[in-house]
């Protein structure tokens, strides 16, 4: 397959109604979890982008020099709300919700893609009042499209949100950065040093392994060749401002 081959089947993968609105965008970032951005200070770089894609509600404001403060787009994964607000089952799991959510602009996508998470997401719609950004459900079937895709290319196991949205980049931006891309728990030129699994947890990769549903070494590996032809840029290590 061909980067123009890429690109033109990128350009149709959403519906042809919002191909006509939405237009083509400078510059993007896209953030992703891993921990290897700590320490990066790539947080201005990152802010440069037009349009910032961050992954799965990851906290801003403390890792702001970091990953940047900038959102335009923020996936918010249902299940979320399980292990962060216990399913709103507590006063104070959804106070802090509310306080979290304050800190992203734009849009919040969540993918509630099954029936049990469609009804919590539905139920946040309802009472959804923040006038900081727009919680907004994904279309399974876009998302289908896209899995499909890369499944058709070789890629084997569900595409995580990073992977997802950085598809999504590559249809709408002319410049793609990637920040946080990095699926493994070491990083050569920190001497090794371990990694850990998010930026902003104590989750390793050896207790999370056991979790884990996507295949993070396929995405990447397919991520570093469109790197290598100059299709994207993936940001490793320390920016220089």
């Amino acid at each position: 397959m061909t980067v123009h081959q890429l690109l033109s089947v990128c350009q149709f993968l959403l519906p042809i109604t919002q191909r006509t609105v939405y237009e083509t965008v400078p510059r993007c970032s896209v953030v992703g979890n891993s921990g290897s951005i700590l320490g990066s200070k790539c947080g201005t770089d990152v802010d440069k982008a037009n349009f910032v894609f961050r992954c799965n509600a990851a906290p801003i404001a403390k890792y702001a020099v970091d990953a940047g403060y900038k959102s335009n787009l923020t996936t918010f994964n249902p299940s979320i709300l399980t292990t962060r607000y216990n399913k709103f089952s507590r006063p104070e799991g959804v106070l802090r919700f509310v306080r979290d959510m304050r800190q992203y602009h734009g849009i919040v996508w969540a993918p509630c893609f099954t029936s049990s998470s469609m009804e919590l997401c539905l139920d946040i719609m309802k009472t959804y009042t923040l006038k900081e950004n727009k919680f907004v459900l994904g279309h399974p079937d876009h998302f289908l499209k896209i899995q499909k895709f890369w499944e058709s290319r070789g890629h084997k196991g569900k595409i995580s949100s990073g992977f997802f949205f950085t598809t999504i980049a590559l249809s709408r931006c002319r410049e793609v950065h990637l920040y946080g891309f990095w699926p493994f728990s070491k990083m050569t030129d920190r001497a090794l040093q371990e990694v850990p699994y998010h930026y902003f947890d104590r989750l390793n990769f050896t207790s999370f392994n056991n979790l884990r549903q996507h295949n993070m070494n396929s995405e990447f590996s397919v991520l570093l060749q469109l790197h290598m032809l100059g299709v994207l840029r993936i940001h490793v290590g320390e920016c220089h401002q």
